[in-house]
């Protein structure tokens, strides 16, 4: 009886695989996808573990930036990030000894409150935007790195 019920789910999961094949297909347009997208336009940011930020956070070279607004980042941040407020990259710019830094920097580094905010992503499309190379984002951002009990600055 039971391998009776194996069956039947297995054609079912077949069957409504085929509808939605079959469905998805009269959907989508002949086009190849490329023709909505065009690769030239297309922004590819790589998104780091945490794993991945420790071992990036190593080399002194890498430059971290916390997107947070400046209260929450005076209040702490994590340990050698600088601070860059989204509202005040849109609204005045990079600072120029900060732009030089990013630039020869061989990874930045971004990251805003959490993996909920998209934030980061939107900032990092901007700074690429500007001639900034090797944008990274730290989808974990600071409610991770603050869960996890990693090191922090507070200036106050």
């Amino acid at each position: 009886m039971r391998n009776l019920y194996s069956i039947r789910f297995i054609l079912f999961a077949t069957l409504l695989g085929i509808i939605s094949y079959v469905l998805l297909r009269q959907t989508l347009p002949n086009d190849n996808i490329r023709n909505i997208v065009k690769d030239e336009d297309a922004i590819f940011i790589d998104s780091l573990s945490l794993a991945d930020f420790l071992i990036l956070q190593q080399d002194e070279k890498n430059v971290v930036l916390d997107l947070r607004d400046k209260e929450s980042y005076e209040y702490a941040h994590i340990a050698g990030a600088f601070n860059l407020p989204s509202n005040e990259l849109k609204q005045h710019g990079i600072d120029p000894g900060l732009f030089a830094q990013l630039r020869s920097a061989p990874n930045v580094i971004v990251y805003c409150l959490s993996s909920a905010c998209g934030l980061s992503y939107h900032t990092a499309q901007d700074l690429i935007h500007r001639g900034i190379p090797s944008v990274k984002v730290y989808h974990g951002g600071w409610m991770e790195w603050k869960a996890c009990k990693l090191p922090i600055e507070p200036i106050k």
